[in-house]
C-alpha cells in the first residue's frame, strides 16, 4: 500500500514539476512513506525537497507547527530568488547594462524582439497604456503608426506587459521597487546583449 501510493505521489509531484515552476517540494508523514516517495523522484527534482520531520496523522500532532514549518521554508525560497535577482541586477547596473532593459520604453522593445528573459516590475505602470498586437513583435507603444496593422486593442499597460511576457517565453516577477535601478519602476534582464 505504501509502495502505491508513494508512486501515485511522485507521479504528482513529477506532473506539478513539468507544468509548473516550482521551487520546493515539501514532504512529511510516515517515515517509510517519505523515503518511498523521495527515491521514486528524479535526482533533478530532489534539489528541491524539503523533509519536515512530523507525523501529521498522530494523536496530538500539531498542523500549526507543521504550517509554520511550510510558511519558513517559502519565505526562504522567495528571499533566496530576490537575492539571485537583486545580484543580477546589480552587476548589470555597474556593467554599462547590455544585459539589462531599464524603463517602460527598453522593456517594451525588448519584449518586441523576445530579447526580454525575465521582466521585473516594482510599480505596475498602470497609469501607461500599451498597444496589443495580434502577430509578433505582440506589444508596441501608444504613440506612433508602428505596426498599425496588427494592433488588437490598446489596454493599461499591466495587461499587455503581461501578455507579451508570456507569448515571448519570458517570466514576470513583482519586486521590491528598490530593486530596479533609477527608480523606473520596471525592468528586464536580457537574453543577449543590447546592440
Amino acid at each position: 500500500m505504501v509502495r502505491r501510493n508513494a508512486d501515485e505521489v511522485a507521479e504528482l509531484i513529477r506532473n506539478m514539476f513539468a507544468e509548473n515552476y516550482v521551487r520546493l517540494i515539501v514532504v512529511s508523514g510516515d517515515i517509510k512513506a517519505r523515503e518511498a516517495v523521495i527515491a521514486q523522484l528524479p535526482v533533478a527534482l530532489r534539489d528541491y525537497v524539503e523533509v519536515i520531520d512530523s507525523h501529521t496523522r498522530t494523536g496530538g500532532a500539531d498542523s500549526k507547527q507543521v504550517d509554520a514549518q511550510i510558511s519558513k521554508l517559502i519565505d526562504d525560497v522567495k528571499s533566496k530568488d530576490l537575492a539571485d535577482l537583486e545580484a543580477k541586477v546589480s552587476a548589470q547596473s555597474g556593467n554599462g547594462r547590455a544585459l539589462l532593459a531599464v524603463g517602460l520604453d527598453e522593456v517594451v522593445t525588448a519584449l518586441q524582439s523576445a530579447q526580454a528573459d525575465t521582466v521585473l516590475v516594482g510599480q505596475y505602470q498602470d497609469e501607461h497604456t500599451l498597444r496589443a498586437l495580434s502577430a509578433e513583435p505582440w506589444i508596441a507603444h501608444q504613440e506612433g503608426d508602428d505596426h498599425a496593422e496588427l494592433v488588437a486593442g490598446e489596454w493599461p499597460a499591466p495587461e499587455v506587459l503581461l501578455r507579451a511576457t508570456a507569448l515571448t517565453d519570458a517570466t514576470i516577477r513583482y519586486v521590491p521597487d528598490s530593486l530596479i535601478p533609477d527608480g523606473a519602476g520596471i525592468a528586464a534582464l536580457l537574453r543577449w546583449a543590447k546592440s
